[in-house]
């Protein structure tokens, strides 16, 4: 599945505070640049720079602005102090900025460290916006948490999960969203923004910052937040029965070795007795409607997850 890449020439892209972008093109020998104090004495330049100041803030307010007003729940993801855009956040945010995307290019990284061998997508582009290009660069690989951790039942931490159990096509699909969030970010000077600043951002501009949703691991306790009484409701456990079914078909592609491994996973629990449970059919998980809602609630946070990440089944 590996296909040929090619490196964007060096030559070609200056770095300039963290960002790249185009390398100015000399037309002739005879243009030299300008020392600081040469700039510094010429009354034209500074009074273009001195507008430009002072209307940098406003134009920045201005494009936050849209940001917040367009953004819907779930847009952002907090991942470990980290605002990370997710697929729709960024096709949202494209359309509206007209970012575009061209010259798209992928190719696969295999790889081994201490938990034995993985591998990574990268994929890159051109975006453009505005009249001004910037090389971006989308990557997710086995060992991204998101996609490649988990925990297993009785483990209070998460751990890489087996390549066989991981879908390559959802490692390439986040690859590819990534460099679409990545674009999204060049532009609107949010690249690496810590979550809490974004946060103030959202409340500085009247948005609402519980948009802003986190990514939690599942402990394999069981838990869950339906009352005893939502739970004994027989139309309500249907109802939620069948949405857990189609949030794992979706995730597993229909298939039912995947789908059965899942649900043993999030409907594990240690009982009053100390003894681990687990259920491997949702047949017989929907005879114990309060079993039904926990595991419910566990794998609605990983589906939201597995979306934020992939953009869900293509």
């Amino acid at each position: 599945m590996t296909e040929e890449y090619e490196q964007f020439d060096e030559t070609e892209v200056n770095e300039v505070q963290g960002e790249i972008v185009p390398m100015p093109t000399v037309k002739d020998e005879t243009e030299v640049p300008k020392t600081y104090m040469e700039l510094a004495a010429d009354d034209n330049y500074v009074r273009q720079m001195e507008r430009a100041a002072g209307n940098i803030e406003r134009l920045q307010k201005a494009m936050f602005k849209i940001m917040v007003s367009i953004t819907q729940p779930g847009d952002w993801i907090d991942f470990e102090g980290t605002a990370c855009l997710t697929s729709a956040g960024a096709e949202r945010y494209l359309r509206h900025f007209a970012i575009s995307i061209v010259g798209a290019k992928r190719h696969k990284v295999p790889f081994e460290d201490t938990y034995g061998k993985g591998y990574q997508w990268v994929y890159e582009a051109v975006a453009l916006y505005e009249g001004r290009q910037v090389p971006v660069m989308g990557k997710h690989s086995t060992r991204d948490k998101l996609l490649g951790w988990a925990k297993k039942p009785g483990d209070e931490k998460a751990s890489p999960k087996p390549l066989e159990d991981i879908k390559e096509t959802d490692i390439m699909t986040a690859a590819y969203h990534n460099m679409f969030g990545a674009a999204v970010k060049a532009f609107l000077g949010l690249r690496g923004i810590e979550t809490e600043r974004l946060r103030e951002i959202f409340t500085e501009l009247g948005g609402k910052p519980d948009y802003i949703r986190g990514v939690r691991y599942q402990t394999g306790s069981q838990g869950g937040s339906k009352s005893s009484k939502a739970a004994g409701n027989p139309k309500e456990n249907a109802d939620t029965l069948q949405k857990l079914t189609a949030m794992l078909r979706e995730m597993h592609n229909n298939e039912e070795e995947l789908m059965k491994a899942h649900l043993i996973e999030v409907s594990t629990f240690t009982n009053d007795k100390g003894v681990k449970v687990s259920c491997d059919s949702l047949r017989k998980l929907s005879k114990h409607p309060k079993w039904v809602f926990t595991t419910y609630g566990k794998v609605k946070e990983e589906h939201a997850n597995w979306k934020a990440v992939t953009g869900g089944a293509e």
